[in-house]
């Protein structure tokens, strides 16, 4: 019995020796990688601390929302014109856009054959920077290690081929008091209010957008095929939509 024990407890630490970055946790025993809580010195603070007092007078409060307002009033693009590109295929790559999923609803065709529709709703979306393949290199959270480079140990392709710029997306418009002045001068080039949503897309030169573009859902036309991802709880995102289709 000691030699069973003794094998057990030696295996054990085998194993706990040989994934040392890694953590369990519970009883099913989730992964848990290093980088995951772990904050990065390129994070900008996006949430302002509510507890904060910098003793401002209803007087001030009241100038500070005017210009606020006034702010909101100018956009980079408005005398700016910008010529469309054709689209070619395998070679250009649109930018994405950032929707909530409110869930399905049942439609009928004219022959009364019935189709469940998943809905989207595209909120307030604005291009806000994009960055040339050629500037790619400079974007420090790429040169951070992810997950899917545990096995290469090397940055994906497309990073070092340089086929595609990133294109920075922001959605959910807020009132610039919730947030840090860090946060708000994320959105201060594109002159558009700050989001509490941010995604970044990879797009190709010929298709990269001006900061202050709006975004809706005319973006895309009928016929198109998206590619639609998702974080969810306990349950695939494409389950989902194959039961709703």
């Amino acid at each position: 019995m000691f030699g069973v024990y003794a094998g057990a407890f030696f295996r054990m630490n085998i194993k706990f020796i040989y994934k040392e970055p890694i953590r369990f946790m519970g009883s099913l025993n989730k992964v848990v990688y290093p980088w995951m809580n772990k904050k990065k010195p390129f994070w900008v603070t996006q949430e302002a601390n509510p507890y904060a007092d910098e003793d401002i007078t209803p007087e001030n409060k009241e100038f500070l929302e005017r210009q606020r307002i006034e702010a909101l009033t100018t956009s980079p693009i408005i005398t700016e014109q910008w010529t469309q590109v054709p689209w070619t295929p395998y070679v250009t790559q649109r930018c994405g856009l950032i929707a909530i999923k409110l869930g399905v609803y049942p439609l009928w065709t004219k022959t009364g054959e019935k189709m469940d529709c998943t809905v989207f709703q595209v909120p307030d979306n604005h291009a806000l920077r994009y960055t040339p393949p050629s500037e790619i290199d400079k974007y420090i959270s790429l040169l951070h290690p992810r997950h899917y480079w545990l096995n290469s140990k090397r940055p994906p392709s497309w990073i070092t081929q340089k086929r595609w710029g990133i294109q920075l997306v922001g959605a959910f418009s807020a009132d610039p008091i919730e947030f840090t002045p860090e946060w708000c001068g994320l959105f201060k080039e594109a002159g558009v209010p700050p989001k509490r949503k941010i995604s970044r897309f990879l797009v190709s030169p010929d298709a990269a957008l001006k900061p202050g573009t709006p975004l809706s859902v005319h973006h895309f036309r009928v016929g198109d095929y998206l590619d639609i991802t998702a974080r969810t709880i306990n349950r695939g995102f494409q389950v989902l939509l194959n039961a709703g289709a």
